[in-house]
């Protein structure tokens, strides 16, 4: 199995950078995968994330997606279930490091969760603005 390592920090910030690619490695190494795509990002737009998996999907260079946590790859519950359920259409299987050694995939108990986040979100804002 191949993969593609993706690290990203709000700020500049390369001990956290290192960190998370650290986390990504083991991760990794415990899972048989070669990391053959390493990329990182520092600040708010996921160019680099997008960047990767448009890669990903157009050149089928890579299996799976390795980040330290889940908040790396979206800013809310909704949105990282989308970005699953993309990667999985293209092929590709997601492990989150703070999350084990099993794929958080569309099917997973994580996206399920991810899913009733969402709508919980939704709701929320929704009072929100009427009242």
């Amino acid at each position: 199995m191949t993969t593609a390592i993706y690290t990203r920090t709000a700020r500049a910030n390369d001990a956290g950078l290192q960190a998370q690619r650290a986390a990504c490695a083991d991760l990794a190494n415990r899972i048989g995968a070669a990391a053959t795509q390493a990329r990182a990002a520092t600040g708010s737009p996921r160019l680099a994330l997008d960047g990767l998996r448009d890669y990903a999907a157009a050149a089928g260079r890579f299996d799976s997606l390795v980040v330290a946590s889940h908040d790396r790859l979206a800013r809310t519950a909704g949105d990282l279930a989308d970005l699953l359920d993309d990667l999985d259409s293209a092929g590709i299987a997601v492990y989150v490091a703070t999350a084990g050694d099993e794929p958080v995939g569309p099917a997973s108990q994580n996206s399920f969760l991810l899913r009733l986040m969402a709508v919980v979100d939704e709701a929320a804002d929704r009072l929100t603005e009427e009242g």
